[in-house]
């Protein structure tokens, strides 16, 4: 083994060079093989990413057996890289460090509803909690993101162990945030004025916690008679997102 030791590699690169004119073969077997690769990975957005370094690999194997430069079968070699692949799905969830992010910065929210700004109302009345402001989400029928103050979800992320910097960046490029041009942030209207806010979409929410993206109705959506008007005199009643 220590003889022959690093040999494979320049043979394959020999074997390559002598038959320069299949690469064009060579490309759509693998563009071919990224696309099954794509289509069996499915909504699994980390699977999705490796398909193309799985097709390489797999090209690669076919190639290095053709070429008689390994000690191994096409077939042997195509079922590791199977074993790889099915490795690869199974933890591919556990590996997306950006969804559990904001799986866990919701979660919070879900716990936190009174930390957050609600409605459109300028003059809502709300105690404001002694942690101050996280931002601002209607989390009744009508709303369409979560709203959070830079410093706060920036602070919560550390918490939880993520860095901010990085996921942010993830979550955007994701298309989960709505962002102003050139920012990460949007503007957002908070009781009257103005301020720079990460604003995470509902659809975002729908997709990684599906149970807090379920709309909260608002009163009298229950089907209840509307024969009564004491709702209106009911400070309790959901606001208007």
């Amino acid at each position: 083994m220590h003889r022959h030791y690093g040999h494979a590699g320049p043979a394959f690169v020999e074997h390559l060079l002598r038959d320069i004119q299949r690469i064009d073969d060579w490309r759509r077997t693998y563009l071919q093989l990224a696309t099954d690769y794509a289509k069996r990975a499915g909504p699994n957005p980390v699977a999705g990413r490796l398909a193309k370094n799985l097709a390489l690999l797999e090209l690669t194997a076919q190639i290095a057996a053709d070429a008689g430069v390994v000690p191994w079968t096409a077939e042997e070699m195509l079922r590791s890289i199977e074993a790889i692949w099915e490795t690869v799905i199974g933890r591919a969830e556990e590996a997306d460090v950006d969804r559990r992010a904001l799986q866990d910065i919701l979660s919070w929210a879900g716990r936190h509803e009174s930390a957050f700004v609600r409605g459109l109302d300028d003059n809502e009345e709300q105690k404001e909690p002694w942690e101050g402001w996280a931002g601002r989400w209607c989390p009744y029928e009508g709303w369409d993101d979560i709203a959070f103050f830079p410093d706060k979800l920036e602070r919560l992320l550390r918490d939880f162990g993520y860095s901010p910097e990085a996921t942010l960046a993830a979550w955007r490029d994701r298309g989960w945030m709505e962002t102003g041009k050139g920012r990460r942030t949007k503007q957002v209207r908070v009781w009257g004025q103005v301020h720079y806010l990460y604003v995470i979409r509902r659809s975002a929410v729908e997709e990684v916690a599906p149970g807090l993206g379920e709309k909260k109705p608002l009163r009298g959506d229950d089907g209840a008679s509307d024969d009564t008007d004491d709702s209106s005199d009911d400070k309790s009643a959901s606001p208007r997102c």
